[in-house]
């Protein structure tokens, strides 16, 4: 049987019981155009089990969606934000630069340090600091300094 995106959703409620989630998420995987799966508007109930579908994906299919993946760094209360991070620390530099740069000029224009501050546990991904720019450098390091006010 075939679930439409509202049935799959309603399963991957995390009230549900496991084996309901599970159900969940294998037909999650089977959803073409991921982009519904990043932080539904509509539940965060949902997001940890969306996390678990998305990574469940290879380097190639995420790279498009690599933007919607950096907004989760926003917050690392958020569920599923520790599958999410952890998934992109394996991702090759060179499918993530783009995206990353781009979220570090997004979150410092719009001076959201503490972004900034989540997006930097992702400078162990082997090259990426390398590629950074002496700006994008920058940036980070005005970021993470201003979200010590934060403190």
């Amino acid at each position: 049987m075939d679930y439409g995106i509202d049935e799959i959703f309603e399963m991957l409620n995390i009230k549900n019981e496991k084996n309901i989630q599970q159900k969940g998420i294998e037909e999650g995987k089977k959803i073409k155009n991921m982009s519904v799966l990043f932080q539904p508007k509509e539940n965060k109930g949902v997001w940890e089990n969306c996390a678990k579908i998305i990574v469940s994906h290879s380097d190639k299919e995420l790279e498009r969606y690599l933007p919607l993946a950096l907004k989760w760094f926003q917050d690392a209360n958020w569920p599923g934000y520790v599958i999410i991070r952890d998934r992109l620390r394996k991702m090759n530099c060179d499918f993530l630069y783009n995206a990353y740069s781009s979220a570090i000029s997004e979150a410092y224009v719009s001076k959201d340090w503490i972004w900034i501050c989540w997006l930097t546990e992702l400078l162990n991904i082997s090259g990426l600091k390398d590629k950074l720019s002496k700006a994008e450098k920058q940036m980070i390091e005005q970021g993470v300094k201003n979200s010590k006010m934060y403190d």
